[in-house]
């Protein structure tokens, strides 16, 4: 029987991935410091997997943030239907941290708006580039 991924699994799993990239630990890394192998680090960034509380409480230590850090910004009916995380999901693709980092380096904002256009046009979503940038 096959379950459907929950969408706060799924935002756990990219806040997982994004710590430990930030970190500069592999996913083997990030296992041997809590216990798992790094298979199954990924079925925790994907969501496949759920982290269980000692998990949590493992994963809190080894990044050391405060377990509750992992549940920031979720209450109420907005803990159901978590808000898209842009920046999140920027850190977990390979190059997105480079590529922020490039985009952060650019003091022109000239520069920073042709770039931005031109993202647009190469993903398709110019009107929403040139929007943003107004």
């Amino acid at each position: 029987m096959s379950r459907s991924i929950d969408p706060l699994d799924i935002r756990l799993g990219r806040l997982i991935r994004a710590r430990r990239r930030a970190a500069g630990w592999s996913q083997a890394a990030l296992g041997r410091r809590i216990g798992v192998s790094f298979q199954q680090v990924q079925k925790y960034e994907s969501g496949a997997n759920r982290v269980s509380a000692a998990t949590l409480h493992a994963l809190a230590a080894a990044f050391e943030v405060p377990t509750a850090s992992f549940f920031d910004g979720l209450s109420g009916p907005a803990a159901a239907a978590p808000a898209r995380d842009l920046a999140a999901e920027l850190l977990c693709v390979p190059g997105g941290a480079e590529l922020a980092e490039a985009f952060l380096a650019i003091r022109s904002p000239r520069v920073r708006s042709r770039l931005l256009a031109l993202a647009g046009e190469i993903a398709g979503t110019a009107g929403a580039a040139r929007r943003a940038s107004a």
